[in-house]
């Protein structure tokens, strides 16, 4: 333990106040090298980031969370713990989850105060906005939450963390220093350029050449009366004496405006994992596959189940347990890899005479009422072992096939 407190360096009284996070000042909000002050608010002014965290979010607070138990070999679904249903008395299940996996896409960590009764089972989460949080260790290396103050432990807050440094308390944040700060910046940054260039009729700044004006009260004049003829910037302007507008030409191609915005989203939705075309940028074909079941086995898979599982393995150790036997939950992710319905019957038929299937279970899966009879196992009787030759099918009884 002595060897575990000598390696943390613990944080001074100003660190605390400022916000120093894993060796950066991420509470400070820094700018960007454009300019553009980047945090978690800031960030969501760009669309791209803002569609990111909405769909991923979306996607995972629409799933429903199962809880099992699994004793010797067998799995068995079991009733939810209350606060999982509705986690406390204002927030809606969708409600806590989006809220979770915004922190996590945002900060790269999401909070919870987790309130419990006498009994220690926990009766409601509150979610917490990630950056009024710091996370360190105490005198005896034990990880302690500090916040408006006041210390909490493991067993008061529920730390889910996103991509993390080794030895590390905090996870990076996606929009943070480490990672995308600077991609997000210019994307902000290329927004506001562009939004006011627009707003001045498209046309960029020049000057105005006038021999003739020799005082400093000629040229604001000349100047005020310019301001005034272009506040409808479709009206032509006209200057007087010897005075001439002097501009370049506009060229977006140039300066390659249109190319960098598209760019910036690329680029976001390559932190997030998101593919394009799912945030409306398609100006690329995906190579996510060519069917829409697809494309949704691959979202699945390399987008939302990493998230799902930081999430899952870390309710794990707050579920209540039954007996000796292992207790765990999971997110049903299978809804949103449903092929179409051809797909889905072909499947199902395979499963039946594999007997892996009821009929019963796969009408289950398809919304549709059970039949009676329906429970019972099918298998082909063509199929044996090997091993312990051909059976004498003549003394069998042929299970009764459904209609």
């Amino acid at each position: 333990m002595s060897l575990l407190r000598g390696a943390i360096r613990m944080l001074t009284q100003r660190e605390w106040e400022e916000g120093y996070f894993n060796g950066h000042w991420w509470g400070s909000g820094g700018p960007a090298s454009s300019g553009v002050a980047v945090t978690q608010e800031t960030a969501m002014r760009m669309s791209a980031v803002y569609g990111c965290v909405r769909l991923l979010s979306d996607s995972v607070a629409g799933l429903p969370l199962q809880k099992f138990v699994k004793e010797d070999g067998e799995r068995r679904q079991i009733a939810m713990d209350a606060w999982l249903k509705k986690p406390n008395r204002e927030y809606t299940r969708f409600r806590f989850w989006q809220e979770t996996m915004t922190g996590l896409l945002l900060d790269g960590n999401s909070f919870a105060r987790l309130i419990r009764t006498s009994s220690g089972g926990v009766v409601a989460a509150w979610p917490l906005w990630p950056p009024s949080v710091i996370v360190d260790r105490d005198d005896e290396g034990m990880r302690r939450y500090r916040m408006a103050g006041e210390y909490y432990t493991d067993w008061d807050i529920l730390h889910i963390h996103g991509l993390t440094l080794p030895g590390h308390l905090r996870g990076l944040s996606p929009v943070g220093d480490y990672v995308a700060k600077n991609a997000v910046g210019l994307g902000i940054a290329a927004e506001e350029y562009a939004a006011g260039l627009f707003a001045n009729g498209a046309m960029p700044g020049g000057w105005i050449e006038a021999p003739s004006v020799k005082s400093e009260e000629e040229a604001k004049r000349l100047k005020q009366r310019w301001k005034e003829q272009q506040a409808n910037a479709h009206e032509p302007a006209v200057l007087s004496g010897d005075a001439k507008w002097h501009t370049e030409a506009f060229q977006p191609e140039a300066t390659q405006l249109v190319e960098s915005r598209g760019f910036q989203v690329e680029e976001i939705c390559r932190i997030y994992g998101v593919p394009p075309h799912m945030v409306a940028s398609v100006e690329r074909s995906t190579s996510w596959g060519t069917g829409i079941e697809q494309q949704g086995i691959q979202w699945v898979t390399y987008s939302l189940r990493p998230w799902l599982e930081r999430i899952e393995q870390t309710l794990e150790f707050l579920l209540l347990p039954s007996r000796d036997a292992e207790v765990f939950c999971r997110f049903n992710a299978e809804g949103l890899l449903r092929g179409d319905l051809k797909s889905r019957l072909e499947a199902y038929e395979v499963g039946i005479r594999a007997s892996m299937y009821t009929p019963n279970r796969c009408l289950a899966k398809e919304d549709e009422p059970p039949y009676e009879g329906g429970d019972v196992h099918y298998s082909q009787m063509n199929h044996y072992a090997v091993e312990k030759g051909r059976p004498d099918l003549s003394s069998q009884q042929q299970p009764t096939k459904p209609a």
